[in-house]
């Protein structure tokens, strides 16, 4: 496992998966990819209304400098144009 995981450059629970997909789906599952995660959060659609946005904004303000998306997610936050996910606390309450 130790050899495998160096070889692959990965810690051994994806090794694991991999082996477990493979015995109960065989090869279709091992090249299914990767199935976990949060589902994202804008649709193509979303996207693609950004773009349009984006490039309007260039054609009306040609001398405009390109900027990063970290640029404009520190400028939209200074206007108060962003979510900040409520994080639980992970203190279990004191039985009284």
């Amino acid at each position: 496992m130790a050899h495998i995981c160096e070889l692959l450059q990965v810690s051994d629970q994806p090794v694991y998966n991999w082996a477990k997909s493979y015995r109960t789906q065989g090869l279709a599952g091992i090249l299914d990819g990767h199935k976990g995660g949060a589902p994202r959060k804008l649709s193509d659609k979303l996207v693609d209304a950004a773009v349009q946005i984006a490039q309007q904004l260039h054609q009306r303000y040609l001398d405009a400098p390109s900027f990063s998306l970290e640029r404009l997610s520190v400028w939209l936050k200074k206007r108060g144009l962003s979510y900040k996910r409520g994080r639980r606390s992970l203190k279990k309450a004191r039985c009284q």
